[in-house]
């Protein structure tokens, strides 16, 4: 249900694919499908929407300048 990041993201960038398909932040009802930690730098997954096993994960993100 953890899925940490190689880099630091611009938090507004994260996009999240299961499959191919997109999976919003937060459902059309309101229910939080996952998540941003920025302490553990990884996205987290509701319980009712963690990717089944066998699927293709994607995240993608612009990666945070650090100078």
């Amino acid at each position: 249900s953890r899925f940490f990041l190689t880099n630091q993201p611009v938090r507004s960038t994260i996009r999240v694919e299961v499959d191919g398909v997109e999976l919003p932040k937060t459902a059309a009802s309101g229910t939080v499908n996952w998540s941003y930690d920025f302490g553990t730098n990884s996205v987290n997954f509701t319980p009712f929407a963690v990717p089944e096993p066998g699927a293709e994960l994607f995240v993608r993100y612009t990666a945070e300048c650090l100078e």
